[in-house]
């Protein structure tokens, strides 16, 4: 009787087993197979595709019978397969595509909720809606060699990196706070980039190309390739600031936006081509863009700096060039400042323009308005445009349309440099002229002061090209309102045999003019009297 009531309970529990709790969860499916001793065949968190077309939800299709939960990997390993995403929603712990995963323009949601998202070389995963890629809480890791196009991809909350080496197609991708970091080795197009100062950020690697249409937040970015924004990429304005670093090109296009805020950093360090606009705010210290060394800075659209303004590179201009506000507007620089293009309505600020070192420079092509002097402690001044302010000159200010020497026996080389405010050159100071003909501002360099010019250090004249001058010829190097102190030290080029050079400080100019040296005013004197004394002999 007790061996008969024991077999009772054992087929009792067999089939509770069976029946008790259906197969839907992970759970249930993990506590089946152990207690029927499957583990052998099959893994109790690996579900796997069982090849061919058909739909998420057909549980025959799958290894566990079931479609994978939150607790299981999913792979689909079949080139030629290809899953119809049709569940709506679904949560699991990591996938691993080959075939093809579609939601058919449903707008899905799928959620690697504890491990990673893998997409091979032959994997195309395609959602209309949001892909949740990497875990909350992992390290694990993320790639995509294959193709993956999504409305939205998030990464985790703590989660893991994420690379893609193949083709991204992302209405939007979101790196929050605490997030690894996503790192861009092939091409990918997206709407937006959302990054936290506070997460791993997004990095675009040497050889890849980002292209960008709803622009980024500037949480922590950076790029090594080329990145073509058309969007707006904005700081987050808050007290972590945002920084975008740039090594590789950049193209900035027209109707394409970056805006600096509060406590935000632009780092360029390679190419940065902008013709649409780039926004620097000066609130509580605002944002500061940075043009390092060996950096080229092409301005073809707008720069509005409220902010900071460091060029070490080359900067050039062919756009417009705003500065204002408070005592923030400042900008230094230390490399090529070249403008072809408006700088205005002028720096309206009270901040400051500031180059220092012997190898920078600031190329003058239009107008160049400001309302506090220009400080050039080193480098090159030149151009040939309008200074609507005041210059403070302790490098060389150069007329002309090149860097010294221009090679004024080129007429187009030659030209004229306005300062409308007063310009004091200093001990140290130069100022650079070149003569290839008696036109001041076409073929000779010409300086026009509307104020005071207040004189010192060094006048340095050339004459490029083995041009001679014949006696008489005078050039007005220097026109001013007024003038005070003289040049230091004057050095001149040598003339032909028999002239001299001869300077004055007038009332209005200063200028240089060539006659015959004395002692050949003595001799033709001289000569004449000689020959008027045999002509008198002749006539008596």
């Amino acid at each position: 009787m007790k061996s008969l009531i024991a077999a009772l309970i054992l087929v009792s529990s067999i089939v509770q087993l069976s029946y008790a709790e259906p197969l839907h969860s992970s759970a249930a499916r993990r506590s089946y197979n152990q207690q029927l001793g499957r583990r052998a065949y099959a893994p109790l968190d690996q579900d796997n595709w069982l090849g061919g077309s058909g739909y998420w939800s057909n549980g025959s299709s799958w290894s566990l019978n079931a479609p994978p939960g939150q607790a299981d990997d999913a792979t689909i390993g079949g080139v030629s397969d290809y899953v119809h995403f049709d569940v709506g929603t679904a949560s699991i712990n990591s996938l691993t595509l080959s075939g093809t995963l579609t939601d058919d323009g449903l707008a899905s949601q799928l959620t690697m909720a504890n491990s990673s998202l893998n997409v091979t070389s032959t994997g195309v995963l395609d959602f209309s809606a949001s892909i949740f890629g990497t875990g909350t809480y992992t390290y694990d890791h993320s790639y995509n060699y294959g193709k993956i196009s999504a409305a939205v991809l998030f990464l985790g909350s703590y989660g893991g990196d994420f690379d893609n080496y193949s083709v991204m197609n992302l209405g939007s991708l979101n790196i929050p706070d605490y997030a690894g970091s996503f790192t861009n080795y092939g091409v990918m197009n997206v709407g937006g980039i959302g990054t936290s100062s506070m997460s791993g950020g997004f990095h675009n690697a040497t050889g890849a190309t980002l292209i960008t249409t709803g622009g980024a937040s500037l949480g922590n970015i950076g790029n090594d390739g080329q990145w073509d924004n058309y969007g707006s990429i904005s700081g987050t304005g808050n007290r972590y600031g945002g920084s975008l670093g740039n090594t590789g090109v950049l193209n900035n296009h027209a109707g394409g936006a970056i805006n600096l805020y509060y406590q935000d950093y632009f780092d360029n360090h390679g190419i940065f081509n902008n013709d649409g606009s780039l926004y620097i705010d000066s609130i509580r210290g605002g944002g500061t863009f940075s043009n390092f060394g060996g950096a080229v800075l092409t301005n073809n659209g707008s720069i509005t700096a409220y902010g900071a303004f460091d060029n070490g590179g080359i900067f050039i201009n062919n756009g417009t060039f705003v500065g204002q506000g408070g005592n923030e507007g400042s900008i230094v620089n230390n490399g090529i400042f070249n403008t072809f293009g408006t700088l205005g309505p002028g720096f309206t600020n009270t901040g400051s323009y500031v180059q220092n070192g012997p190898q920078s420079a600031t190329y003058v092509g239009a107008i160049f308005s400001t309302t506090t002097p220009l400080q050039i402690n080193g480098g090159l001044l030149s151009g040939d445009g309008i200074i609507q302010g005041d210059v403070n000159m302790s490098g060389t200010l150069h007329p002309g349309t090149a860097p010294f020497p221009s090679g004024c026996y080129n007429p187009s080389s030659c030209r004229l440099l306005t300062i409308q405010g007063n310009y004091q050159q200093f001990g140290v100071g130069t100022f650079y002229a070149e003569l290839g003909g008696t036109v001041a501002g076409y073929n000779y360099d010409q300086l026009a002061i509307t104020g005071n010019a207040a004189l010192d250090g060094t006048l340095d004249v050339k004459i490029p090209g083995g041009n001679a001058f014949a006696v008489g010829s005078t050039f007005f190097l220097l026109t001013y309102g007024s003038e005070t102190g003289q040049f230091s030290m004057i050095d001149l080029p040598a003339l032909d045999g028999g002239e001299v050079w001869n300077y004055a400080y007038e009332p209005t100019d200063f200028k240089l003019w060539i006659t015959p040296e004395p002692s050949s005013l003595v001799l033709l004197g001289g000569g004449l009297l000689g020959m008027a004394g045999m002509l008198r002999r002749k006539l008596s």
